[in-house]
């Protein structure tokens, strides 16, 4: 009784984690996306910045909208940051709702002419 009650724990633990796992890879997914915008800064505007992170957003099924990509450009800096929501149900019963806010804050040198 007792090895069937650990399979059980070990069972649930284990769907439990693999729950978790899509939304983190995403989530780094689109981080990574954040800091290559950030190092081409000098090439792309701030629109086409937040169209490629939400290319990548659109990929791993995050519902992440331009609008939700927030682009600040001072003279040498580049910050960009997300926010989005994910809702995880556990054993389809009892959901849980994960806040996911990646940024990058990345120092970018103008072009040389």
């Amino acid at each position: 009784m007792g090895t069937l009650i650990f399979l059980l724990l070990i069972a649930g633990g284990a769907y439990l984690a693999f729950s978790y796992v899509p939304p983190w890879i995403a989530y780094r997914a689109i981080q990574d996306q954040m800091l290559d915008q950030a190092r081409n800064a000098t090439l792309l505007t701030d629109q086409q910045i937040a169209v490629q992170i939400t290319v990548v957003a659109k990929e791993w099924e995050v519902p992440l909208t331009e609008r939700d990509v927030t682009v600040t450009r001072t003279e040498n800096r580049l910050a960009i940051r997300a926010e989005w929501d994910v809702t995880i149900n556990h054993f389809g019963l009892f959901p849980h709702r994960v806040h996911f806010a990646p940024a990058v804050d990345e120092m970018i040198l103008p072009i040389a002419r």
